[in-house]
């Protein structure tokens, strides 16, 4: 890692400029085939035309606007030998990752790159990385702007499988060079990232990431954000200050004040524009405070003081308890109608209304344009939950949890006006969570709260959010009050989310298979609704045992058919999975006999062509292969690659992926000619989309090369396989073990079935070493088996 000396000229704009005031960019040229970029046309108020923006920065804290002119004031000036500098060094890597403190101009750079070089790439794609909601939530938008997915569909994906899908639509033909950007990756999605970022052997995008501590991405060229340069300093704030009212040393006295910290700056600034305080009368409490300064870092005093005046002026106000419980969310962007909807201290529009005014014009709060969700730095919210009265901290986390609890159980029985989009359950999931916390902070007298636990911990459990409802469940059983019946429910939902916490006390957990049988009996006969049921597979998925597994997984389906019927979607989904735990057990006649089912049933459903049903066609395809029903798997592929090429294109890895699963057939069948034909096209569609390292493209050649053989190409074959062998070996995060011994055991046999081949030979010896290093016994050179 190096440091990043651009941090100085790119944090000009630096956080502050983005989320105090929503900066527009006028966009003169945005290219026809760029993604990201979108035209505002709804706001005819606005004065300036043809505003654009990164697809999602609209809701995120720290970008939400491309930087550009304000008043005829530059706000990101980018020097030029700087400018060229960082530009070559992101263009130069294909991963690239900078990170540093909060505040100090990480997203303002990728901002200013994203606008500079939108017509260098064919999409650009921003996904905030926050938490993992505002992960899940971008990719689904981006889905649907995509057109990847609609409404009748979504509930069927599962987040990841969404995140998948954009990610598979970069590799198509039309994407030559995409800009994906990663920003402000914490230590909480780390993980969650990197699974999601592009595999290095993509050969035509670049992923920017921004976090504030250096990451674990051996893969990325990393570089440190420093902060700003002395003479830096003194022209950001002379963009926000009239400069016959400052002189350079009153600048500069500044911003060593502020330690050059960008984000420090700027809110100095824009606290004395508001309050009409010259930079002398500031310098002078800045250093009045400095005489007795409270017990905290120097950095927080510096970033402290202008929060602390916009807090003085709230003091005792409505505003006031607004601000904490704004400060106590750990939402990225904070929905109105958490306060709208149950707070009982803002069910008054006007005292909502003038709340967020006061915050907003003492720089604490920044509303989005659509003035449905309002910006909150993080720097003030932890500024806020340490400096705030307890008494106001207190009020804000009851508010906050009575305002979950009627939001949750409102959903039950009417449907709030913010009700019914992705969006809105993303934010509520979240507020359930950050409620426990707090509930569990205040003890006891929070379980004297307003507060519904039993169906905060139905929301959860039904989420996904196994911990947090097994949390809740304890909390409404430890209170011991309601009818009898609703207590045992509440134990029932205990016993199954404590599986998948991995909580086995108190449950009578034993490794006796007999008694786990009976236990997953007794629950999936009493599971009240398709969320128990689904929650009962994933504790079904930990249990290590392959036998009780297909046990649980068929009495699911059987009671989920009786419920739900054959053809409702949990159904459909335990189907699959059942399907591919019987193909890895080998039991490959049932596997087949429920794809087969569920191919049905989706053509039922949605259609003959709908992408599920293309989806199981080609998994029945390698099912038909692994049987021997050759001309039925030619049968699937076929079906499957009509619907990839007409959705997708030809050009696209999942049309070419079937392709070579085609020509494997047609091998299989003893068509070499034909199969010959399809492997060397194939060869180079997914060559140029995937990389060569790719699994697709791997696992194509490796059938190629049998093919050659088959053909009399031997010596051509045996390189192949050599080639495929080395290629895995350098990939060893991707490939494991089990499948490079596959292709070493076909690759000795291939050389050991040459009759001409001689001791010590050259040939000889590779095979030898081979068969040392996977630990190969007596390998033949009978056939080269598929």
């Amino acid at each position: 890692m190096e440091p990043l000396s651009i941090v100085g000229a790119a944090a000009f704009a630096a956080s502050v400029v983005a989320y105090l005031r929503p900066l527009r960019l006028r966009s003169e040229n945005t290219p026809s085939t760029l993604f990201g970029l979108q035209s505002l046309d709804d706001e005819p108020e606005n004065p300036v035309a043809d505003i654009c923006f990164v697809h999602g920065l609209n809701k995120d804290p720290e970008g939400t606007w491309l930087s550009t002119d304000l008043g005829g004031k530059r706000k990101f000036w980018w020097p030029e030998d700087l400018q060229k500098q960082t530009n070559a060094r992101i263009l130069l890597y294909k991963y690239m990752a900078l990170y540093g403190q909060g505040g100090i101009g990480k997203t303002q750079i990728a901002l200013e790159f994203a606008y500079r070089f939108n017509e260098r790439f064919s999409s650009m794609l921003w996904i905030p990385c926050g938490t993992r909601t505002s992960i899940e939530r971008e990719f689904v938008e981006i889905a649907h702007t995509l057109k990847l997915l609609n409404h009748e569909t979504e509930g069927g994906d599962s987040a990841t499988e969404i995140a998948l899908s954009v990610l598979e639509w970069l590799k198509g033909s039309r994407n030559t060079d995409w800009l994906l950007v990663f920003d402000d990756i914490c230590r909480s999605t780390e993980e969650v990232v990197e699974k999601l970022i592009p595999s290095t052997t993509c050969v035509h995008g670049h992923v920017l990431i921004t976090s504030r501590e250096p990451l674990r991405y051996s893969f990325a060229k990393t570089y440190e954000v420093d902060t700003l340069k002395v003479e830096e300093s003194r022209a950001l704030l002379r963009t926000y200050l009239d400069a016959t009212h400052a002189n350079d040393s009153e600048l500069d006295m500044l911003s060593e004040a502020f330690e050059r910290h960008p984000l420090a700056l700027g809110l100095g600034a824009e606290f004395m524009q508001q309050t009409q305080v010259s930079p002398r009368r500031y310098i002078d409490l800045h250093q009045k405070q400095d005489e007795h300064p409270p017990k905290k870092s120097r950095a927080s005093r510096t970033i402290g003081t202008p929060i602390q005046k916009g807090m003085e002026r709230i003091s005792g106000m409505p505003a006031e308890l607004l601000l904490s419980m704004c400060c106590m969310l750990s939402l990225e962007i904070i929905p109105l109608w958490i306060f709208e909807e149950g707070s009982k201290s803002f069910s008054s529009k006007r005292v909502l209304r003038e709340s967020l005014e006061v915050l907003e014009t003492s720089a604490l709060i920044k509303q989005q344009p659509s003035h449905t969700h309002v910006l909150v730095h993080h720097l003030i919210r932890n500024y806020g939950r340490k400096e705030l009265p307890a008494d106001i901290q207190s009020d804000a986390c009851r508010e906050l949890c009575e305002t979950a609890s009627y939001v949750v159980v409102a959903l039950k029985q009417t449907r709030p006006k913010y009700s019914g989009t992705h969006e809105f359950e993303k934010e509520l999931v979240e507020l359930g969570v950050n409620a426990l916390s707090f509930i569990q902070s205040y003890r006891p007298s929070s379980l004297e709260w307003d507060v519904n636990l039993e169906e905060l911990g139905k929301f959860c459990q039904a989420h996904r959010k196994f911990s947090e409802a097994t949390q809740y469940y304890e909390l409404f059983l430890g209170k011991n009050r309601g009818p009898e019946t609703m207590v045992s429910r509440t134990k029932l939902r205990l016993a199954i989310t404590r599986r998948n916490t991995g909580d086995h006390s108190e449950l009578g957990s034993s490794p006796d298979d007999e008694n786990l049988d009976a236990q997953f009996r007794q629950a999936v006969k009493a599971a009240p609704d398709d969320h128990t049921m689904q929650e009962l597979r994933s504790l079904n998925r930990e249990q290590q045992n392959p036998t009780q597994e297909l046990e649980v997984l068929r009495m699911i389906i059987e009671a989920q058919e009786r419920r739900s019927g054959s053809l409702s979607l949990s159904t459909l989904e335990s189907l699959e999975e059942i399907s591919n735990r019987l193909v890895d057990q080998g039991l490959l006649e049932e596997a087949e006999a429920r794809l087969r089912r569920v191919l049905m049933s989706y053509q039922k459903l949605h259609g003959a062509h709908h992408p599920s049903a293309t989806r199981i066609a080609e998994r029945l395809s390698s099912v038909y292969i692994s049987l021997g029903r050759l001309d039925d798997a030619a049968m699937m592929c076929e079906a499957a690659i009509s619907d990839y090429d007409a959705r997708l294109g030809r050009d696209h890895p999942s049309t070419q992926r079937c392709l070579s699963e085609l020509a494997f057939v047609y091998s299989l069948q003893g068509r070499y000619e034909e199969a010959e034909t399809l492997f060397v096209d194939s060869s180079k569609a997914l060559s140029r989309t995937q990389g060569p390292d790719h699994p697709d493209v791997l696992r194509l050649l490796r059938n190629w090369a049998l093919n050659r053989m088959q053909l009399g190409n031997t010596r051509e074959g045996e390189q192949m396989l050599s080639d495929v062998l080395n290629r895995m070996e350098a990939h060893p995060e991707i490939y494991t073990m089990q499948a490079r011994h596959k292709i070493a055991i076909q690759l000795v046999r291939a050389i050991n079935g040459d009759l001409t081949l001689r001791e010590g030979d050259i040939r000889w010896n590779m095979a030898r070493q081979m068969e040392d290093k996977y630990e190969l016994e007596s390998v033949g050179g009978k056939d080269v088996s598929y």
